[in-house]
């Protein structure tokens, strides 16, 4: 990221070369790649610990989640790309365009709201059957919270409408990894693909793999992107 006084330019860090090797390198370590039921117990195959479930937030850019998706989709691979209506760089109608082509690639398809930390769950609820008829998804899919403003995953997973893509690494077991703001957080997936390890929930960010660099007025991109005032 780089930032004069008023805007912020934002680039990819990684490359779609990284990013097919990572998915190969699972694969070669006879890991199954997953979709939001497996977290929840439903659907989960039976050697659990061999499991990747890939969450993708889209928030910055359509066309990168698209090129991820097509990478994915050649290489048999299912993964969960939120879509997140509220966010300043990708309109409702190109996101409503979006969710038809990433069903078509075989992918499941969510939200992922921006919300107010004083509503319980139900009135989340109510904005993701909103956003959901508005986007073209069906009821009751995988929804995430972007930057909750809360103490912890516990308390997040009792105000998220899909708790379980919460408490599986709360109390589940599940080793969660995120590409936030560009850099691994809590390590590099390829460290973890240990025999009895943990099963794994990596979230990325297309954009990080397969965007273009983009330039945003800076006070909107903050607030929008609060993680940059946090350590990268």
């Amino acid at each position: 990221m780089t930032e004069t006084s008023d805007s912020i330019e934002l680039a990819s860090r990684f490359t779609p070369g990284e990013y097919q090797e990572l998915l190969e390198s699972c694969r070669r370590a006879r890991y199954t790649f997953v979709l939001s039921g497996a977290l929840s117990g439903r659907s989960t195959p039976p050697d659990r610990r061999r499991l990747v479930w890939l969450r993708h937030d889209v928030e910055l850019s359509a066309d990168a989640a698209v090129e991820m998706a097509r990478v994915e989709h050649s290489l048999g691979i299912a993964a969960t790309y939120l879509l997140c209506p509220q966010s300043p760089f990708v309109p409702p109608p190109a996101l409503r365009g979006l969710t038809a082509r990433l069903a078509g690639l075989g992918h499941e398809v969510g939200l992922h709201l921006v919300h107010d930390a004083e509503d319980g769950r139900e009135g989340l609820r109510d904005l993701a059957d909103h956003w959901a008829e508005k986007l073209g998804l069906a009821p009751g899919g995988p929804v995430s919270l972007h930057a909750p403003r809360m103490r912890n995953a516990a308390e997040v997973a009792r105000r998220c409408p899909t708790p379980h893509l919460y408490t599986c690494y709360v109390s589940g077991g599940w080793r969660y990894l995120s590409d936030s703001t560009g850099n691994w957080r809590w390590g590099h997936p390829l460290e973890h693909l240990v025999p009895g390890g943990s099963p794994l929930y990596v979230l990325t960010h297309p954009f990080w793999w397969f965007g273009r660099p983009i330039r945003h007025p800076r006070p909107v991109a903050l607030d929008f992107l609060p993680q940059y005032n946090e350590e990268p």
